[in-house]
Parts: C-alpha cells; structure tokens; sequence
C-alpha cells in the first residue's frame, strides 16, 4: 500500500539522520597543541610517537559524533582515548529505534572524553583533566555541517546540519500530506459526478410518475368505454336484430 511505502521511506530518513550524527563525515578544525590518541589516522595519515602534537591547527574530515569522540582523553587514570559515543542495542546498524548511550558512558560519566591535552611527567604520560577543547568542539556540532550522503546515498539532504535535515524531512511530509488530501478532494469530486449521473438515470421523478398515472388512468378508461361500446353494440345485433320479419 502506498501508505505503508511512505512510511518506510520517513523511517528511512529518520534513520539517516542518526546514522548521519554519528557517523556522517563532519570537517572540524583542531586546535594547535591538541595531542591525538595513538594510532589515530586523518585524512589519510596515521598519528603515532612524537607527531600526535599537533603544532598546528588542523582541519580534518572525521566520522561525525563518534569520530569526534574518538580524538580526545577520558578523565580516568591511566591515560585512556574516547571510544564510541553511541551504539545500537541490538548490534546491528544504527537506527532511530536503536540508538543509544554506550554502555561504559552510562556506567561511568567519566569515560565521556572532553580533553584533546596529555601532559607526561616521570615517562607516564596522563590527561589534562581541566582541558576542554574536544568539549568546546562537540558543543558546536548543532551547527556543524554533515555529509549525510556517505551514510545514505538518498539522504533528503545531502549536507547540512541536523536540523536542515530534520526541517527537509518535515517538509516533505506537508508536501506529501498536501498531495494526498488533494487527490482525496479530486476523487470525492468524481463519485459525487458519477453517483449525479446514476440517479439522474436510475432515480425516480414524482413527477413524472405522476403524470404517467394519470396518463394511464385515463387510457384505462377510454379502453373500458371502449369495451362497453362493443359489448352494447354486440348486445343489440344478437338480441335485436333477429326479430326483423316476426
């Protein structure tokens, strides 16, 4: 049913909208001195050793939410890099209907990572807990641009922000909606024309009854006169006639 299809097809796009916030290519810029974790690889090159401080500002391609995430430090001790801020439920892809808080961060608010600085002290190196820099980057992502066609190639939007792609999906739905109530109004307009046309034809004039009555009445009665004249005529030929001559 046609129902059915668009539902699925807004459950689609809900859906692409969370997997676009949390996986979706996002560009960012990171600030000069942030220290990256260890092994991490940006557009193409892999931080290790000595270069994951950065001297620079460096703008990256990263995948949304959970790729942000994954730059910085937790609070805890020993030194430990943020993992995955959201997951599915159930395992499996990502959906509106899934979605969810990983679980270390529901049991422990401290494995949310918020600092992008590590300090090194007697050859450990640890987390600057008062550093806020990844914090500072995820508070923008409300304004941060997402590639949602790298998560779904029929993204409504191809890139903007969450509530571009929200607005586009709510849109869509009033122009959707609108369609349908038109065709609605269309079609009663048609059944009312067509039942119009079936009563004109099949339905029953008082009328016109009427005057057929009366029509009808009227040759009952000529035919009854008619018949009287005959019977009489009849009457005086068979009794009359054959008395000539007595």
């Amino acid at each position: 049913m046609s129902r059915d299809q668009y539902v699925t097809d807004y459950q689609a796009q809900l859906n692409t909208m969370v997997n676009g916030l949390v996986n979706g290519d996002i560009e960012i810029t990171i600030p000069a001195g942030s220290v990256l974790p260890e092994g991490t690889v940006l557009n193409g090159i892999t931080y290790n050793g000595n270069n994951r401080t950065l001297a620079a500002d460096l703008t990256v391609t990263v995948k949304g939410l959970n790729g942000l995430h994954q730059l910085g430090y937790t609070a805890q001790d020993p030194l430990k890099a943020g993992g995955a801020f959201f997951v599915s439920k159930d395992g499996g892809p990502l959906t509106a209907g899934n979605i969810q808080i990983s679980s270390d961060i529901s049991a422990d608010a401290s494995n949310i990572a918020s600092s992008m600085r590590t300090v090194t002290s007697g050859g450990t190196e640890s987390v600057v807990k008062g550093n806020k820099d990844l914090a500072m980057l995820i508070s923008q992502f409300n304004d941060t641009k997402i590639n949602f066609g790298t998560v779904n190639a029929g993204a409504l939007t191809g890139k903007g922000t969450v509530n571009d792609f929200f607005r586009s999906i709510v849109g869509q739905l009033g122009i959707t909606t609108q369609e349908a109530q038109r065709q609605s109004d269309n079609s009663k307009i048609v059944v009312d024309q067509v039942d119009s046309r079936r009563q004109s034809v099949s339905g029953v004039s008082l009328d016109e009854e009427m005057a057929n009555m009366i029509k009808f009445q009227h040759a009952y009665n000529a035919a009854a006169r008619f018949m009287t004249t005959i019977d009489e005529t009849l009457d005086k030929i068979i009794n009359s006639m054959g008395t000539v001559g007595r």
